[in-house]
């Protein structure tokens, strides 16, 4: 049970760098909010300065061990194991607000 806990818990901290991470090479080269950027040979598609929800998991190394389930709603979920209740949420950001991360782990025990 910790290990998946510590495993989402990780998999949430990857997940803030690299919108970060894509955010700061978006206004180091200048691009607007909308262009995409290239992090580590990837393409990665933005939306209102972050990644979309589509396109986070391409700014991410390694995602082993987690389904990806992308939602029409501009969110996508990463269940470890399949596990529901053992999740992460990134929700792209809208409009003048950021990009979320909710973790869920009551179903990692």
């Amino acid at each position: 049970a910790d290990a998946r806990t510590s495993a989402v818990n990780g998999l949430a901290g990857s997940i803030r760098s690299a919108a970060s991470i894509a955010r700061a090479t978006q206004l180091v080269k200048g691009l607007t909010s909308m262009q995409p950027v290239t992090l580590d040979g990837q393409v990665v598609s933005m939306s209102n300065g972050y990644p979309t929800a589509s396109n986070i998991s391409m700014a991410l190394s390694d995602i082993a061990g987690f389904t990806v389930a992308i939602a029409p709603t501009a969110s996508v979920t990463f269940l470890l194991g399949g596990r529901a209740g053992c999740q992460v949420v990134y929700n792209e950001a809208t409009g003048s607000a950021s990009f979320t991360v909710t973790v869920t782990s009551t179903g990692c025990l």
